[in-house]
């Protein structure tokens, strides 16, 4: 293979890797079949499959670490800071990881793989401010011709509603998707903000205008679990169940960023009264297939397992998902031992008072674990859920005005949404009741 037939090979694998569309690591795959040395494909290989958060693709990510090790000796400065990264992220050392990539980006402001990398391992970790403050030291050094830059803009508009920065995060994220319709993740960014404003209305209306372009790659069943979310706050609750079962479910494999999606949108229909039993049962069961090897990795996704055993009533799975959790999250390197010890397992304890109809117990549970609970990724949005769950166990514990008081935080942060004001309404019901 020719030096530029590489060259052109691995720009598309990044562009893959950072939109969303096509496959990174299968891209990587083809270019190593005809160039075995190049050793940016083996680290964008390993960083894609750390990254996907899923233990099942370790020893393939660690298999690709070994094949840039020896070509790192003659490699630039980036690559070697690179594949230090690339090893401390397979071997569990998330923030030490993350310290590298910015010695990547020192050493090479523009190097996009690194960014994506840091960028999608500062959402595994919570850390809002480095989604915003990473990007946001780059952005001077991309030229505003280059084709990457919106992606640059998409990552710096996501760290900015991160950081409740509504306004700024909203503009940048219009420009990124201006700049370039197909970045996917500029335009949930958006969704995000509107998402986090409660302007329902206005996120159908982007994601039905957006849809050509990111319905077909990577993000659809998240941003179509973002459509969802937003009929769920027009108190549409027909509409959101009609986008899980004609959008979501045709899209679920066994991934668990899938699972995860439709894990947290049943929960959320159960919780507001919908009969979801029948659909739960087989997202269940893909998350059990997984209890042989993931409990304990990413905590962010053993929460989400947890969530579907609650859904069909399976308090022995959700007790032996704990169990596993504590016993493989120290052989799985310190971040995964850390996350899940702070903030996994006190979740997972609190949705077996929830299953066992302890609800008094779940409410101080989670109430104790929320103020920390960013620390084991996803959204705000996401973690949303959270509150969702605190609010109906302080309901069903009879305890109206922890839960009334609870809800006002979503009454002052999106005062035009109908589906505080009509959770509210339920829990003055049933107190007089």
């Amino acid at each position: 293979m020719s030096q530029a037939s590489a060259h052109d090979s691995y720009d598309s694998a990044c562009f893959a890797y950072r939109s969303y569309l096509g496959d990174p690591v299968a891209e990587c795959d083809a270019l190593l079949l005809e160039a075995p040395d190049h050793i940016d494909a083996h680290l964008l290989r390993a960083c894609a499959l750390t990254l996907s958060s899923e233990r099942r693709f370790l020893g393939e990510a660690r298999r690709s670490v070994e094949a840039a090790e020896p070509l790192a000796e003659s490699a630039s400065d980036a690559q070697r800071a690179l594949t230090a990264a690339a090893r401390a992220l397979t071997d569990g050392r998330w923030d030490e990881a993350g310290r590298l990539l910015d010695a990547v980006l020192v050493a090479d402001p523009t190097h996009i793989a690194a960014l994506q990398t840091a960028h999608v391992l500062d959402f595994m970790t919570g850390d809002a401010v480095s989604l915003r403050n990473r990007p946001a030291r780059l952005l001077r050094a991309w030229p505003a011709d280059d084709p990457a830059r919106s992606y640059v803009l998409g990552m710096y508009a996501f760290g900015l509603e991160e950081c409740n920065e509504f306004d700024r995060a909203e503009a940048v994220g219009r420009e990124a998707v201006e700049k370039d319709p197909q970045d996917a993740w500029a335009t949930h960014a958006v969704a995000h903000v509107l998402e986090m404003q409660g302007r329902a209305a206005e996120g159908e209306a982007w994601l039905a205008e957006t849809a050509t372009h990111w319905r077909s790659g990577g993000l659809a069943c998240h941003n179509w679990w973002h459509k969802a979310l937003f009929h769920i706050e027009r108190d549409d609750l027909a509409g959101a169940l009609a986008i899980v079962d004609g959008e979501i479910l045709p899209l679920i494999s066994d991934a668990s960023l899938e699972l995860l999606d439709v894990s947290a949108m049943l929960l959320r229909l159960k919780l507001l009264g919908i009969d979801v039993q029948a659909r739960a049962g087989a997202i269940a069961s893909l998350w059990a297939d997984k209890l042989a090897d993931e409990p304990g990795y990413y905590a962010f996704n053993d929460f989400h397992a947890g969530m579907a055993f609650v859904l069909v009533d399976d308090q022995t799975r959700l007790r032996s998902l704990r169990e596993r959790a504590v016993l493989a999250a120290p052989t799985l390197g310190p971040s995964s031992a850390l996350i899940t010890r702070q903030v996994g397992l006190p979740l997972l304890q609190a949705l077996e008072s929830y299953a066992r109809a302890d609800y008094a117990a779940a409410a101080d549970q989670l109430e104790g674990i929320r103020p920390i609970c960013a620390r084991f990724g996803g959204s705000n949005a996401q973690r949303d859920i959270i509150s969702w769950l605190l609010i109906d166990a302080a309901r069903q514990a009879g305890q109206k005005d922890r839960a009334l008081q609870l809800l006002e935080e979503r009454l002052q942060s999106k005062p035009a949404g109908q589906l505080g004001w009509r959770w509210r309404e339920a829990i003055i019901e049933t107190a007089g009741a």
